[in-house]
């Protein structure tokens, strides 16, 4: 009997992920569903979907100085915004047939599975090397690893005691990637992880390298 694959799910407990993250993924699943065919009939309209994730943004710049009112309303607009992601999450797993690689077009993140130590999983990716490219611009190349299919690349700016900032995430179609827009003389961080049959690896350790 020929054995099915375990069930894709999406990963929607996003309680302690911090706000700057969150909005990346928020973002990251609005811009991924907006006219993808795979998912046609989304149950939140989007348009409502990125109204609401530019109120928690602009609520999380708010915050940021303090004080009660300021931090109540990010928490109501962060709570209004993780509702339209549940929901959205819910309808990406029904809709995408089981299928990594669909469900993978929607933005969405695969909820990680523990599996048996005889069932086939990928290898950590990593950064093989960072050159420059034009003004504002550095060429990433990443590690092959057999069977992926698709990765995810992010990068930060890095402050002066080397913590990466809020992260901006990418997915390059191969495992090479060109990155624009970076502000020269600064120093950004690179993270890749890789997508396979039972999920998302680990964030691979940071490369980094000043952009001229």
């Amino acid at each position: 009997m020929r054995k099915s694959l375990p069930r894709v799910r999406a990963a929607l407990g996003v309680t302690r992920v911090p706000d700057a993250e969150l909005v990346v993924r928020l973002t990251a699943a609005h811009d991924r569903l907006n006219g993808n065919p795979d998912f046609p009939k989304p149950p939140v309209d989007l348009p409502v979907f990125k109204a609401t994730i530019d109120s928690f943004a602009v609520a999380v710049a708010e915050a940021l100085g303090g004080g009660t009112k300021a931090l109540t309303e990010r928490d109501s607009r962060r709570h209004a915004a993780i509702v339209l992601y549940e929901q959205l999450g819910h309808y990406v797993q029904a809709s995408c047939n089981n299928d990594p690689a669909t469900f993978a077009s929607s933005g969405f993140i695969a909820k990680r599975r523990s599996v048996r130590i005889t069932d086939w999983a990928l290898s950590p990716p990593g950064i093989q090397k960072i050159e420059q490219g034009n003004s504002g611009q550095l060429r990433i190349a990443m590690n092959v690893v057999p069977r992926t299919l698709h990765y995810e690349l992010r990068y930060a700016a890095v402050d002066a005691d080397s913590i990466p900032g809020a992260w901006t995430t990418m997915m390059p179609t191969i495992t090479r990637a060109a990155v624009d827009g970076l502000k020269p003389g600064t120093i950004y961080a690179f993270q890749v992880r890789a997508f396979g049959r039972f999920g998302y690896t680990d964030w691979s350790d940071s490369a980094t390298r000043m952009c001229i």
